[in-house]
C-alpha cells in the first residue's frame, strides 16, 4: 500500500510540474480597422502567455492606436510587457481601460513592466499607443499568468 500511495504522489507531482511547464501560448493579431472600443479586437487569457501582435500606424494615419478587448472567465494576476522593448520608439507605450474608456493602468514607456488583476467578468481594453510613431512599428505585447 505504501508504494502505491508513493507512486500515486510521485505521479501528481510529475503531472502538476509537466502541466505548468508546458503552459500554452496563444498569439492573437490586430485587425483594422481596431482604433476605437467599438472596433476592438477580442483575445481571452489562459494561462500561460498571451501574445498580441499588431503594426501601429505612423502619426499621419488618423487615430493610430490598437484596441484590443478582453472579459476574462476567471480573475487572473497577469505581468504584461512589450517583447522587443529596445527596437520601439520613444513614447511607445499601452494603457489599460475599462469599459467606460477611464485609464485604469498605463505604461510610460515602452520598457515598463506592468502587474495587473484581470476580475472575472470584466471587459477590459489594452490600447497600444505610439505617441507620435513617424513609421509603420510592429510590436508584440505579452501577456503571462503563471
Amino acid at each position: 500500500m505504501k508504494k502505491f500511495a508513493l507512486g500515486l504522489t510521485s505521479l501528481a507531482l510529475v503531472f502538476s510540474l509537466s502541466t505548468s511547464a508546458f503552459a500554452a501560448t496563444t498569439t492573437y493579431f490586430e485587425s483594422e480597422p481596431n482604433n476605437s472600443m467599438s472596433t476592438a479586437d477580442p483575445f481571452s487569457l489562459t494561462i500561460g502567455e498571451t501574445l498580441l501582435r499588431g503594426v501601429l500606424d505612423p502619426i499621419e494615419v488618423e487615430e493610430n492606436w490598437d484596441y484590443f478587448k478582453v472579459t476574462p472567465n476567471k480573475t487572473y494576476q497577469a505581468t504584461i510587457k512589450f517583447n522587443n522593448p529596445s527596437s520601439l520608439p520613444n513614447g511607445f507605450h499601452f494603457k489599460i481601460r475599462n469599459s467606460s474608456g477611464q485609464i485604469i493602468s498605463s505604461t510610460r514607456t515602452s520598457t515598463e513592466t506592468l502587474s495587473f488583476q484581470f476580475q472575472k467578468g470584466v471587459p477590459y481594453y489594452i490600447v497600444i499607443d505610439g505617441n507620435s510613431t513617424d513609421n509603420y512599428v510592429p510590436y508584440t505585447l505579452n501577456i503571462t499568468i503563471p
